[in-house]
């Protein structure tokens, strides 16, 4: 009987020892799982912070890789630009083709679009080129603020979100 009462407190100081240890288990991994959560918490914000940084460096990136190809491509002249009360555009003519290229601003939209092509031919493309745009200006530089004069450049002012930037262009062929 006496050993019978040994294993009886043997067995209680067992189970006092396995719900403490259950106790410390679900503390430690409570305090994990509040770490983990902080982390990707954060990380998570970062990577919302990072991806608005990136947006407008991607559409102005877009937008200039169309605009510089066309500015480059030779047989390519100015025609007009113009604003309007809700666009703004710059218009060039590819001379080997005859092609009227326009980059066309569209307030209400927030884009950028290169038209190319006419409906008559049935060759008539539109594509954005830049999105959230909010402000958007095409200005033909006059011949005194030109470096060489031989050459038709431009002025493009362009915001995305909260980045501003100015590019200047010159066309290639004149």
């Amino acid at each position: 009987m006496a050993e019978e009462n040994k294993k009886g407190q043997g067995m209680k100081n067992q189970k006092g020892v396995t719900l403490i240890s259950l106790t410390i288990y679900v503390i430690a991994l409570t305090v994990i799982v509040a770490m983990l959560s902080v982390i990707s918490t954060y990380f998570y914000k970062n990577v919302n912070d990072t991806q608005d940084d990136i947006t407008p460096l991607t559409e102005f990136t877009n937008f200039n890789s169309y605009f510089t190809t066309d500015a480059n491509t030779t047989h390519v002249t100015y025609l007009t630009t113009g604003t309007e009360e809700n666009y703004s555009y710059i218009a060039l003519l590819n001379e080997d083709t005859l092609e009227v290229i326009k980059y066309i601003y569209v307030k209400q939209d927030n884009a950028i679009y290169r038209d190319t092509g006419s409906e008559n031919d049935g060759n008539k493309a539109t594509i954005t080129v830049a999105r959230n745009v909010t402000v958007c200006s095409f200005t033909k530089l006059p011949k005194e603020q030109q470096t060489n004069n031989s050459k038709t450049k431009f002025e493009i002012k362009l915001k995305v979100g909260n980045t501003e930037k100015t590019y200047n262009y010159s066309l290639n062929n004149e």
